[in-house]
């Protein structure tokens, strides 16, 4: 079974709280280990910000998705990005991957995306996923209408990407598992 906890506008006030609390790096992980005996996986979507809620989220995390537009500008802020998932790792997480990239907005009708995509493949190799989500109207729709691209229409390319996403991730667990 699939459950979601929706977020708010409240969880920007709640990362300048954080600060004031003792120990606040690991609140979300002490709330999740809980958690973790009723479910296999917990996925936490956090804002592009690096802020205390992304701080806490590494933390209590074993693994990282990490979307990235095919669009040049998107490259700069993985620099920052992966320079905090180092500093987690040292300081608050040794169990922290690396994490693995999803390239996103992808518009195959486009050179500049095409070479983008192959140049994000090129540089970080095993640590990019096959599945790429594209371009699609229908997702920016669902995001408007505050539903999940899967619920929205479940039948458009962009809900079929996140599915291979899905059967992607899936297989990867499968296969930790067996070795």
């Amino acid at each position: 079974s699939l459950k979601l906890i929706a977020g708010s506008r409240h969880l920007a006030s709640l990362a300048v709280e954080l600060l004031k609390t003792a120990n606040w790096e690991y609140l979300l992980r002490s709330y999740l280990r809980v958690l973790k005996r009723d479910y296999h996986f917990v996925l936490i979507d956090c804002p592009p910000a690096l802020n205390a809620l992304t701080i806490n989220a590494l933390t209590a995390s074993s693994d990282i998705i990490i979307p990235l537009q095919t669009h040049y500008f998107s490259l700069e802020g993985l620099k920052e990005l992966f320079l905090t998932v180092q500093s987690v790792r040292q300081g608050l997480n040794p169990h922290l991957g690396d994490g693995r990239i999803l390239p996103t907005l992808f518009d195959k009708r486009t050179r500049v995306n095409r070479e983008m995509l192959d140049s994000i493949r090129d540089y970080f190799k095993d640590q990019v996923f096959q599945t790429v989500i594209g371009t699609s109207i229908r997702l920016v729709e669902s995001v408007m209408h505050g539903m999940p691209a899967l619920v929205y229409d479940p039948g458009s390319v962009g809900a079929r990407d996140y599915r291979y996403l899905c059967w992607e991730l899936l297989e990867k667990e499968a296969a930790k598992m067996q070795e």
